[in-house]
């Protein structure tokens, strides 16, 4: 497959993270899941582009490799937090 840049892959800070959940507070149910569906399926796009050497890419500003990255938001249930996080 296509080698992935580390700038597609930049981690969203906190205060990001934050921007982006006030700016959506407002938005129907409809359009949520619809930002949802194609934020998951543009995510499964990316990664299925990714191969074996990707995961030794340097991360911009982080200390660690796309594949540490990888497992950690795994081991961390990433999307898990932010579905509880939705939830309130």
């Amino acid at each position: 497959g296509e080698s992935l840049d580390g700038v597609s892959l930049d981690p969203d800070t906190d205060a990001e993270n934050a921007a982006r959940v006030d700016e959506r507070r407002s938005w129907s149910i409809e359009r949520l899941i619809a930002e949802l569906e194609a934020d998951g399926a543009e995510v499964q796009e990316l990664l299925a582009k990714l191969t074996d050497d990707d995961g030794g890419l340097a991360l911009p500003g982080m200390s660690m490799t796309l594949g540490q990255f990888l497992r950690l938001v795994g081991a961390e249930r990433h999307d898990a937090e932010h579905l509880k996080q939705m939830k309130r």
